[in-house]
């Protein structure tokens, strides 16, 4: 009887199993087709905006951003990561190419400001020595330049653009510093036919 029991069990947790792979399947492909379907300029433009006044109206006083909240405990994350920080910077830097003003403009004076208030000199250049790190992250130095490149690029004549050149250039300096140059030698490119 036992043996009965834990067989019918058995099958009926594999058929809700497959009944439910089954489900799920066909409503992603739902849902895939209907948000595909709909899916124009008039929402894309709608999602920077937002996207825009998310980042805006979670810059901190200090430049930096809460750039992660649980929606399902209904909290800001408590944890930081200076790469995510250097990403929603560089976020609103995007969405300023595409949707500048004043203000997003005056947010990204101030992140950029943040990340450069936390450089400091090395091999040649500057990296970014976050808060309470003793050394920078090649990820965040790298979104910090792209930050610098495209902000560039949306204010060709910003009245700053002297240091911010300068910035980004400090930035490059260390960043190519840590590249190497590996020499192959010469038999090794003889019998690869180079």
């Amino acid at each position: 009887m036992i043996k009965n029991w834990k067989i019918v069990t058995g099958g009926i947790i594999i058929l809700v199993g497959l009944l439910t792979y089954l489900l799920i399947r066909h409503h992603a492909t739902m849902l895939t087709y209907v948000h595909t379907t709909e899916l124009n300029g008039k929402i894309l433009d709608r999602s920077l905006e937002l996207g825009k006044h998310f980042l805006l109206a979670n810059q901190k006083e200090d430049g930096s951003f809460n750039y992660e909240y649980d929606f399902v405990n209904d909290e800001y994350s408590t944890g930081d990561s200076q790469v995510r920080q250097a990403g929603a910077l560089w976020g609103i830097v995007l969405v300023h190419q595409e949707l500048p003003s004043e203000k997003s403009k005056l947010a990204i004076e101030k992140g950029i400001a943040f990340f450069e208030s936390h450089s400091k000199e090395g091999k040649g250049g500057k990296y970014i020595a976050y808060t309470g790190e003793l050394s920078g992250r090649t990820g965040t130095m790298s979104l910090a330049a792209l930050s610098l490149i495209d902000f560039l690029r949306a204010e060709p004549s910003h009245p700053r653009k002297q240091h911010f050149d300068s910035l980004l250039n400090d930035y490059l300096t260390f960043l190519l510093s840590l590249t190497r140059i590996i020499h192959r030698p010469p038999i090794l490119g003889l019998i690869m036919g180079c």
